[in-house]
């Protein structure tokens, strides 16, 4: 990049210096590069250690494809500025060298501990990369030097979830629920987190639901609807809502459904509630007749569209997991609401009428009311049909018989692998000193 030092004329009682960085960012912001960058020329020309104009050069370096030009602009002998220490990192991450760009967050956040949103995007970026452990610690010591902060209380609970350090999770959650007391959303991963949990019984995770019903589901905008759907003449039209319409565990199962219906019979809809699309989005959205994106909507106007569908049977896959928002339920968009899939206790939503299980994970001999507030129908012998999204390969021999010893495994996340799991592997493990257990995680 070139650095030209121009003086125009400055109007008495005029700053020169902030009328050139305010010239120069209010270029850059509209794309006018060249005027932005005699701008802050001007600027450095007069004082080579002002931070504005510094920072809009690293700016225009890193708009304009110049990331190797950027340390010029921030590494100013005796000033520690956030916003240059995030364009060198945005700078490091462009050039292909992460291992460097985590040393130099590291390292600013050790002299600028407070430095809130450097840490914050740090602590994110350490989540996309499975880089939890490391996590942990940007984002524990951001909420231990602000403790109103529920970001980093967030991002926390995130990093130790993934760790599979449940009692850290939930006290990070804890904190957050302090913090955020009206968010449903919150008050959903707590439930989630008391989920298999083995001293929490039904009647449990039935209050807990119920504490969430009564403090959200409420719902004074609730359609009405009659008791029964009237399908006389026409097609029943049947919506699946979800959060997970992607490579997702849930679609392992719900994608062999979908194509299985007989939409000769039937009109079938999906309500993708959940960021982002992939190849198996596609396939759910060609296993059905109307496909509708509701992510990002206010959850008012996305109950609107799915009860002006009139949709006559509304199947929720996800109730309080994966980032789902039950309050979409409680607008009753459909007159027959039904939990299937994620998740196999009840959601403790007073707006849904029905849970699908079978007779192993809710017994015959069980009192509903004590359980659930969902009447529960039972499918004989499971409610799964799985299929894997991506299979590789035919099933081969089996291993063993290769190995000379058992070799046993598991997919799950760290989430799911608490005292008891882990105890019980042990006692397995016991029993057949030969075998080996496996754990298959992207992140291992």
């Amino acid at each position: 990049m070139k650095t030209q030092h121009c003086h125009p004329p400055v109007r008495r009682g005029q700053s020169p210096r902030m009328n050139a960085t305010t010239r120069g960012m209010k270029a850059l912001d509209q794309g006018d590069w060249e005027t932005a960058e005699l701008s802050f020329s001007e600027a450095l020309g007069r004082n080579p250690r002002d931070v504005e104009a510094n920072f809009g050069m690293a700016r225009l370096a890193l708009a304009a494809g110049f990331p190797e030009d950027v340390p010029n602009f921030t590494r100013l002998p005796g000033i520690s500025d956030p916003r240059l220490a995030d364009a060198e990192y945005s700078a490091l991450r462009l050039l292909g060298k992460p291992e460097e760009a985590v040393s130099h967050a590291l390292a600013f956040l050790a002299t600028t501990p407070d430095a809130a949103a450097f840490r914050q995007r740090l602590g994110n970026d350490l989540l996309a990369e499975h880089r939890y452990a490391e996590a942990v610690p940007v984002f524990r010591e951001g909420a231990k030097r602000d403790p109103s902060d529920h970001k980093m209380a967030g991002g926390e609970a995130m990093a130790c979830m993934s760790l599979g350090r449940m009692d850290e999770t939930r006290a990070a959650i804890q904190r957050r629920l302090k913090l955020l007391p009206n968010d449903p959303l919150v008050h959903s991963h707590w439930f989630a987190l008391h989920s298999g949990v083995p001293t929490i019984t039904a009647a449990d995770l039935l209050a807990l639901g119920l504490q969430w019903d009564d403090r959200f589901g409420n719902n004074p905008d609730a359609f009405q609807h009659p008791s029964l759907p009237d399908t006389t003449g026409r097609k029943p039209r049947i919506g699946f809502l979800s959060s997970t319409f992607h490579h997702h565990a849930n679609c392992q199962f719900l994608l062999p459904l979908l194509e299985s219906l007989d939409r000769s019979r039937f009109e079938l809809f999906a309500y993708h509630d959940g960021p982002g699309a992939d190849d198996v989005t596609a396939l759910c959205e060609k296993a059905t007749d109307h496909f509708r994106k509701l992510h990002g909507m206010p959850e008012k106007k996305a109950a609107s569209i799915i009860n002006g569908d009139g949709i006559d049977l509304l199947i929720d896959i996800n109730a309080h997991y994966d980032n789902a928002r039950p309050r979409i339920l409680t607008y009753r968009p459909a007159p027959v609401q039904v939990h299937y899939l994620g998740g196999t206790t009840t959601t403790g939503l007073r707006s849904v009428d029905w849970r699908i299980a079978d007779d192993l994970n809710e017994p015959l001999d069980q009192d509903e009311s004590k359980i659930g507030t969902e009447r529960i129908h039972r499918i004989a012998g499971g409610i799964h049909s799985y299929r894997p999204l991506r299979a590789t390969a035919e099933p081969d021999s089996l291993p063993a018989l290769r190995n000379g010893h058992l070799t046993l495994g598991c997919l799950n996340s760290l989430t799911k692998m608490e005292d008891d799991v882990l105890r019980l592997w042990g006692r397995c493990l016991q029993a057949i000193p030969d075998a080996r257990h496996r754990l298959v995680k992207q992140w291992f």
